[in-house]
C-alpha cells in the first residue's frame, strides 16, 4: 500500500512539473520554411528570411504581433524625373501616381492600369517634355561654355596687358635715367610717355 501511495505522489509531481513548463511551451513559435527539398515546419526561424510564420502555440501577445508588422520594409519613393515640370498637369499627376504607387501599397494590377493610361494619354506629351528638357539643357550647356570662354578671354587679356605694362615700365625707367641729358623736346616726350603709362597701367 505504501508503494502505491509513492507512485501516486510521483505521478502528481510530474503532472505539476508539466503544468509549470506549459507557459514556456505555449510561447513557442512555429514557422513554415522552404528548402531545396521542399517546405517543412520548424519551431526555429528559417535560415535567412522566414517563408511564413504559422503563429504561436498558446495565447499571443498583440503588442508583439504589432512590433513584428511594423518592421516590414516599405518601398522607397524614387526621385521625380527631370522632365516632370514640362508635362501637362494631368500627365504630371499620372507620372507621380505611378512613381509613388509601390510606397502607397497599390497592387500590381492597379499600377499596370495606371501605366496603360499614361501610355495612352501622355505619349506625345512626354516626347514634347523630353524635347523641352533637352533644349533647356543645351541652353544651359551653351551658357556655361560661353561663360568659360569669356573668362578665359578676360584672363588672356589681363595677362597680355600685364606683359605690355611691364615692358612700358621698363622703357620708362630707362628714359628716366637719361632725363638729365634730354633736350626740352625729349623731356616733353618723356612726360607724355609717362602719362600714357599711368593711364593705361594704373588708371
Amino acid at each position: 500500500m505504501a508503494g502505491y501511495k509513492n507512485v501516486v505522489k510521483l505521478g502528481l509531481g510530474m503532472a505539476a512539473l508539466a503544468l509549470v513548463g506549459l507557459p514556456q511551451m505555449a510561447a513557442a513559435q512555429v514557422y513554415r520554411c522552404s528548402s531545396s527539398s521542399g517546405t517543412y515546419i520548424s519551431d526555429k526561424p528559417c535560415g535567412g528570411v522566414p517563408s511564413g510564420k504559422l503563429g504561436m502555440v498558446g495565447p499571443t501577445d498583440r503588442r508583439q504581433d504589432y512590433n513584428v508588422g511594423s518592421s516590414s520594409i516599405t518601398p522607397s519613393v524614387g526621385k521625380a524625373p527631370d522632365h516632370l515640370a514640362y508635362l501637362s498637369p494631368e500627365c504630371a499627376q499620372l507620372n507621380d501616381a505611378i512613381r509613388t504607387a509601390p510606397a502607397r501599397g497599390l497592387k500590381y494590377d492597379v499600377i499596370n492600369d495606371l501605366r496603360n493610361e499614361y501610355r495612352r494619354k501622355c505619349s506625345e506629351d512626354e516626347r514634347n517634355a523630353y524635347q523641352q528638357l533637352a533644349q533647356q539643357q543645351r541652353g544651359e550647356r551653351d551658357a556655361r561654355q560661353s561663360q568659360i570662354a569669356a573668362q578665359q578671354q578676360q584672363a588672356n587679356e589681363s595677362a597680355r596687358n600685364r606683359e605690355q605694362c611691364g615692358e612700358l615700365l621698363r622703357i620708362l625707367t630707362a628714359k628716366r635715367r637719361q632725363e638729365a641729358t634730354m633736350t626740352p623736346g625729349e623731356k616733353a616726350d618723356l612726360q607724355r610717355f609717362q602719362a600714357n603709362y599711368e593711364q593705361r597701367c594704373k588708371g
